[in-house]
């Protein structure tokens, strides 16, 4: 009996619910085979977004005075400071010498920011080595990398305790022509300065600083000259030896380590007076 009642009463509630939603859609009738068909909305036309263009910023005259005097409050110029502390040294023996000591010196000395020489030394009755540690002592060089014409020595012989390497010219003309011998040279004189250097290996693909175990892989390695990924390894060295690379520091800066000139200016003048007064109020502390 209470099923009974139960089965009337959901009767009930969906008849309550299909008359609520109306009568049902009807489908008009069809020729044979026709389906019917669907009607799709059209998609809303799609307008292409602008964004304003950004304009370069014209400044007057006097806006540029300004910027200018808060840059002179604030640091006092700007100072070149050149680099000191011991060289590095690349010499060529050979009997006729070429460019890739000049080459390595030039680009080494402007990315290290530091003192590096190219020079030609007519070649001693001392082995390369013996030549190699004078030129290290008479120079007070950091490091000498050498140049010569060894006919049994290894292609680069690197000695990292002395601080000097050796790169056999005649080793490395094997086999190519005058200047592809130039780039094996370019190559092993950069090789030498990463390993006195500190740099070490490179993990970073066709580096010269790539372990290699031929001259064929040698010349394999894309890049002639050390990745700056390597220069950092190498100033621990540096700073060790007493290098101090060139730099561009602000005047107030120079004033707070001690070796600034005396002012020149009004804005410097502030700022000596400023910052020797904070020195004097810390020693008095």
């Amino acid at each position: 009996m209470r099923s009974m009642v139960f089965a009337f009463a959901v009767a009930g509630m969906c008849a309550s619910v299909a008359l609520a939603q109306g009568p049902a859609p009807t489908v008009p009738n069809l020729p044979a085979g026709e389906k019917p068909k669907v009607i799709v909305p059209p998609k809303p036309e799609a307008k292409p977004v602008t964004l304003p263009i950004p304009t370069k910023k014209e400044w007057t005259p006097e806006q540029i005075r300004e910027r200018d005097e808060r840059v002179m409050k604030k640091t006092g110029g700007l100072l070149d400071v050149a680099p000191s502390g011991p060289e590095v040294l690349l010499v060529d023996t050979r009997t006729t010498p070429g460019t890739a000591a000049g080459q390595v010196a030039e680009v080494f000395g402007r990315a290290a920011k530091m003192r590096v020489r190219a020079t030609n030394v007519a070649r001693s009755p001392d082995t390369a080595l013996a030549l190699a540690q004078k030129l290290l002592k008479d120079n007070r060089a950091l490091m000498v990398l050498l140049v010569a014409e060894e006919k049994t020595a290894p292609a680069l012989a690197v000695y990292p305790e002395e601080r000097v390497a050796v790169v056999n010219a005649d080793r490395l003309g094997e086999g190519v022509d005058a200047p592809a011998k130039e780039i094996r040279i370019i190559k092993e004189l950069w090789r030498g300065l990463g390993m006195i250097g500190g740099a070490g290996y490179s993990t970073q693909d066709n580096c010269v600083m790539q372990p290699v175990f031929s001259l064929k892989e040698l010349d394999e390695t894309k890049f002639q000259v050390m990745q700056p990924i390597n220069y950092p390894k190498m100033y621990k060295m540096f700073n060790k030896f007493g290098v101090k690379r060139a730099r561009r520091i602000p005047y107030r800066l120079a004033v707070r380590e001690g070796w600034a000139n005396a002012p020149t200016n009004d804005y410097q003048k502030a700022i000596w007076e400023e910052e020797k007064a904070k020195m004097k109020e810390a020693a008095n502390k």
